[in-house]
């Protein structure tokens, strides 16, 4: 179960169509190597990865469309952890946060008042400092300028998903990552 600090809540104003049929949700994933999550001086990294869905994902509940977030994150993690991990270092990252939204066509200007709630994995627990830098990042991610989908705000991707029409995902390969982009989001691909 996943908790956030004043429980689930968002402005569910529709906002306008990024094109007619796909819709583009930017995640920001917290991890920690697996071994010293407890450890008050943690090293942490903050992901930036894209989830290419269908457009009606835009009017989902909160709570579901967070619950789908989680998924498509553990399972990509659960895949990595697998493809990292060497007999040397049988240890993986975990993430420990998340938090997205969803990104229109233009860019979206600073704020310097924007704040995070973010959304903390139950391995949080183990280390009382790891929700101060879930929010410190992740607001300060918030208040400066990002990026939209007409300046191409995919380009450096960690990870892409792509959610078709009938809700199945699929982690993206890196390479294949650009076609992707290109085919749902740009006007005239080449």
């Amino acid at each position: 179960m996943l908790r956030n600090r004043t429980g689930v809540r968002v402005d569910m104003t529709v906002m306008s169509n990024i094109s007619q049929q796909w819709a583009l949700l930017r995640l920001w994933h917290l991890e920690a190597m697996e071994t010293v999550i407890a450890d008050p001086g943690l090293v942490h990294f903050t992901r930036t990865s894209y989830l290419s869905a269908p457009i009606r994902w835009r009017a989902l509940p909160m709570p579901e469309l967070a619950s789908r977030v989680e998924q498509v994150l553990a399972a990509s993690y659960k895949l990595r952890g697998w493809e990292l991990r060497t007999p040397d270092d049988p240890w993986s990252l975990v993430p420990f946060a998340f938090y997205f939204e969803w990104v229109d066509r233009e860019d979206i200007p600073a704020n310097p008042d924007a704040t995070s709630d973010p959304f903390m994995y139950p391995c949080a627990d183990a280390n009382p400092v790891l929700s101060d830098l879930a929010i410190r990042d992740l607001d300060k991610i918030l208040q400066d300028r990002r990026p939209g989908i007409a300046a191409r705000c995919y380009q450096n991707a960690f990870s892409t998903f792509r959610i078709d029409e009938d809700d199945t995902w699929h982690l993206v390969d890196y390479g294949e990552s650009e076609a992707l982009f290109r085919t749902r989001y740009e006007a005239d691909p080449p």
